[in-house]
């Protein structure tokens, strides 16, 4: 997993907001499901369950600016927000 980044315009990646991630796709996200949570464990068993990329936030105040992140660079992709217990 690597820091989240936002995408400048030549596609390289810079630190934005707090998170650990999978390989993230390129494009806008047409047809893909990007599923968010608190923990890297949590996220790592939630890619191997269901094997869509997987952004930890790494902690519950990261969550939203995260999730408001990974909308602003993948605008037309599916966001699922996994709770653990």
């Amino acid at each position: 997993m690597k820091p989240v980044g936002s995408r400048p315009s030549q596609g390289e990646r810079r630190p934005a907001a707090t998170g650990q991630h999978s390989p993230l796709p390129q494009g806008d996200g047409t047809g893909v499901t990007l599923l968010i949570g608190e923990g890297i464990a949590t996220m790592l068993s939630t890619r191997e369950a269901a094997g869509h990329p997987v952004i930890a936030s790494l902690s519950c105040g990261s969550l939203e600016p995260v999730a408001k992140e990974m909308r602003a660079l993948y605008p037309a992709a599916a966001l699922i927000i996994i709770a653990d217990l």
